[in-house]
């Protein structure tokens, strides 16, 4: 039987460019996975005249222990590194999700 243990901030991007920066994390609290990214970039600035842009998933218990199954034979700290980290994890996470029925909050916010 798999098992979700919580943890703490784990780093699965720390990316800065001259155009861009961006920071991902993920962390489980209460068995709750919950992903923050925060970017900085000259794109948003200019569509929103703020350069900063946050976005937040989150999955209740029920998701985040489907989503450690389904990345069965490692932790799920193991896991979100091997397979959701780099500036293009978000897109390769939601992709998982949404294929294995993984349902997940998220959120949004300029500036």
């Amino acid at each position: 039987m798999v098992n979700v243990k919580d943890f703490p901030k784990l780093y699965l991007c720390n990316y800065k460019s001259k155009d861009l920066e961006s920071y991902i994390t993920a962390e489980v609290s209460n068995g709750k996975l919950m992903i923050s990214v925060q970017e900085f970039s000259m794109l948003a600035e200019d569509l929103f005249g703020d350069s900063e842009y946050e976005r937040f998933y989150s999955l209740n218990q029920k998701n985040t222990l489907l989503l450690a199954i389904l990345l069965k034979g490692e932790t799920l700290e193991e896991a979100l590194v091997k397979y959701f980290s780099g500036l293009d994890g978000c897109k390769l996470f939601q992709e998982f999700c949404d294929t294995h029925n993984i349902n997940y909050e998220t959120h949004t916010y300029f500036g």
